[in-house]
């Protein structure tokens, strides 16, 4: 998994559409129409914690994470936590000590104390708070983190899933609630299929799951992925650069010589006929071996 190291803070969907900007507190907290908030509609708040969604926005088809990314199921948020902390596993829902390797270290953006704060993982989560569904209210800014998934229940009044990080805490939950409630989001790199492996000919960059694409160099007969070739000397250069004998800027005369076996100078070593075979007084090439009377007198 690939994750983004800050919370969101688009306003627009991926089709330019905008978002719906909910400013007032009594007109936040629709369940079908898209809507974010900015904390206490300070700027500042939306560029250090990112914007407050509600589910339907964080679930629309236009999509809020930028292409190639996306916002994570509830699935993909526990195999962040029981990936870096396997450990603390306790059930589908808590991961005891997950959270405090993905929150941010220090009191700059998390209030006093942040129990086992370390990053480790290196996911940085911030404590963005959220927006009361009834109330239109912020609350928690500083204290918890909320990170909404796409998996929730159906039909009027369902629930949400996110993430849940408190700065009294080194858990991570896996929670659901209501869908009204504005609260974060990290946005996922989707899966790009490839080969992984550095070391591989044909290794990209882009990919992060591996269909076993990989391609490797034959290093008896070649010195890296450019095809550059090993001759018989040990030298390396390009299909182009090597002559009939295999070596590098050869002129074919390490294995050239007389081929024909019933020659007197026949050189078992050659592999290219040079024109320089001799033969018995009398002998004629095109009829050695054969039976006594097959040839015309």
């Amino acid at each position: 998994q690939l994750w983004m190291a800050e919370n969101l803070k688009v306003t627009h969907y991926n089709d330019g559409d905008e978002i719906t900007h909910i400013i007032n507190d009594e007109d936040w907290g629709s369940y079908d129409e898209g809507q974010y908030g900015v904390y206490d509609n300070d700027p500042t708040n939306a560029d250090i914690y990112g914007n407050l969604y509600n589910w339907a926005a964080a679930v629309d088809d236009r999509g809020v994470c930028p292409e190639n990314w996306h916002v994570p199921s509830q699935d993909e948020l526990r195999i962040l936590t029981n990936f870096i902390a396997p450990e603390g596993i306790e059930n589908s829902a808590i991961n005891s000590i997950a959270g405090g390797k993905l929150k941010e270290e220090g009191y700059e953006h998390w209030n006093s104390p942040n129990i086992g704060a370390t990053n480790e993982s290196g996911f940085t989560a911030l404590p963005g708070g959220s927006r009361d569904p009834w109330l239109g209210v912020y609350e928690s800014l500083g204290i918890k983190g909320y990170f909404w998934s796409t998996s929730g229940y159906q039909g009027t009044g369902g629930n949400g899933g996110y993430l849940y990080l408190s700065n009294s805490s080194e858990q991570a939950q896996h929670n659901m609630y209501y869908k009204e409630y504005g609260k974060s989001i990290r946005c996922l790199q989707d899966d790009i299929e490839g080969c992984t492996d550095p070391e591989a000919c044909n290794y990209d960059e882009t990919a992060n799951v591996d269909d076993g694409s990989c391609e490797y160099y034959d290093p008896e007969i070649m010195c890296d992925c450019d095809e550059t070739f090993l001759d018989i000397n040990g030298d390396c250069c390009s299909a182009l650069m090597m002559d009939d004998c295999w070596v590098c800027n050869g002129d074919n005369a390490s294995c050239s010589g007389c081929t024909d076996i019933f020659a007197l100078n026949y050189d078992d070593e050659a592999i290219l006929d040079d024109g320089s075979c001799e033969y018995a007084p009398h002998f004629i090439p095109e009829t050695a071996g054969f039976p006594t009377g097959a040839m015309g007198l």
